[in-house]
């Protein structure tokens, strides 16, 4: 038990360091979990960026 207690003390400092920095994330992710990853940065109070990649970049 007191394992699992350290390890959300961890957690919940990592988050405060995020919340405090309030980051610029640029996400490298296919489009189905753009949108996912953008809400958990955004609810870590983090500025999330998900571009879509360039049509010319998919092509053979």
């Amino acid at each position: 038990m007191a394992g699992a207690a350290g390890d959300r003390l961890r957690r919940g400092d990592g988050i405060a360091a995020i919340r405090s920095g309030s980051p610029f994330v640029h996400g490298l992710t296919n489009h189905v979990a753009a949108n996912l990853s953008a809400n958990v940065l955004l609810a870590v109070v983090a500025g999330p960026a998900t571009p879509r990649t360039p049509p010319w970049y998919c092509s053979r």
